[in-house]
């Protein structure tokens, strides 16, 4: 997964900036952004290793990422 640039707030589908801003946990400034960054991350590992138990079965592993 990548991303050539995040748009919490606008961009493919999300809600315009204006529409949210009065929320306040969102109040912090790129926040939302943040979170997106942090949820495509979880869901590569996830879909990694889901891909990885699925091709190897039981010689795959976990990764090693939340150290």
């Amino acid at each position: 997964m990548r991303t050539t640039a995040v748009y919490g707030s606008g961009k493919l589908g999300a809600s315009d900036r204006a529409n949210i801003a009065q929320r306040p946990e969102l109040a912090a400034p790129f926040q939302v952004e943040m979170l997106i960054v942090w949820l495509i991350f979880a869901f590569t590992v996830d879909i990694v290793e889901h891909i990885a138990a699925a091709k190897g079965g039981g010689n795959s592993v976990k990764l090693n990422l939340w150290r």
